[in-house]
């Protein structure tokens, strides 16, 4: 037998090697690909296993039901606890939904839950139309404790009195409007206000001064544009405030104001008290 009929048998045994493996490895992938889309349906979750908390505002399931219908290479669902794309779903929702402050997701074997914590409305940003109003406001939003603007609020909200004034209305929403805001010893000052007789009914701020609009002080019914100044940097700070308090409650029973207000409450315009040393007010006929 020549050499040259040697080395033919040998490549058509070599290429029929080949054929077979590669027929081993088609139908092994086949079986692979078969039992992990059979794995992936007996791991779905059927209609109804989809369960939200915590969304009271805004109603997020059209979103949900859309994302776990998509698929993974186009051909297999997502919705099963193997490929269910966790931080794009919190992404997708977050972008969505610019309320939700977290969202909490739990992939059970039959089931799946989100968890969706909402930004809860601490002040407002408001675009100013005309400074000689009283209240020159056009368009309000939401901002939470953290300082991010979530979303379009009504410009009189009840409970929420601080008001921060913007030149323009927002381009992104959730957009953080300032990275540390008015912070909790701004809140306790107003409780104090409250607690000493001073009623606000709105706050404004421009990063110096905050005024504070009453209708009330110290059971004195008071005209809506009638306002009270304080210093920003002493507001925000306890020692600072405690200061002002004593002087409010020394305003409350003695000198010049004190006689002024209960004489014509309603011709009050404003009180300044960004002076350590003194206190300046105003009435309208003066």
């Amino acid at each position: 037998m020549h050499v040259g009929s040697h080395s033919k048998i040998y490549r058509e045994r070599k290429l029929r090697l080949i054929y077979r493996k590669i027929i081993i490895i088609v139908v092994f992938a086949m079986f692979v690909y078969g039992a992990f889309v059979l794995v992936t349906y007996l791991l779905s979750w059927k209609p109804n296993s989809t369960s939200i908390e915590g969304a009271y505002t805004i109603e997020p399931l059209s979103v949900i039901n859309d994302i776990q219908s998509k698929r993974f290479l186009g051909l297999i669902r997502l919705n099963n606890k193997i490929l269910f794309p966790e931080r794009y779903a919190r992404k997708i929702l977050m972008t969505k939904f610019p309320r939700i402050r977290e969202v909490e997701i739990e992939k059970h074997w039959d089931s799946i839950t989100y968890k969706i914590i909402e930004r809860s409305p601490d002040s407002l940003a408001c675009v100013q139309t005309s400074p000689t109003l009283i209240f020159p406001l056009k368009e309000c939003w939401y901002i939470d404790s953290s300082g991010v603007l979530f979303g379009l609020a009504p410009i009189f909200s009840p409970g929420i009195y601080t008001i921060f004034l913007i030149d323009s209305s927002p381009t992104n929403i959730p957009e953080t409007l300032l990275p540390n805001k008015i912070n909790n010893t701004f809140d306790k000052f107003i409780d104090e206000l409250k607690f000493v007789g001073i009623h606000p009914t709105m706050v404004r701020y421009d990063g110096a001064d905050i005024k504070i609009f009453v209708d009330k002080i110290f059971n004195l019914k008071t005209p809506l544009a009638g306002y009270i100044i304080f210093d920003t940097s002493e507001v925000t700070r306890e020692s600072g405030y405690n200061e002002i308090i004593e002087r409010i409650k020394l305003l409350m029973t003695k000198g010049p104001f004190h006689i002024e207000l209960e004489e014509s409450p309603f011709d009050f315009q404003y009180l300044d008290m960004r002076f350590a040393d003194k206190v300046y007010f105003k009435f309208m006929r003066d």
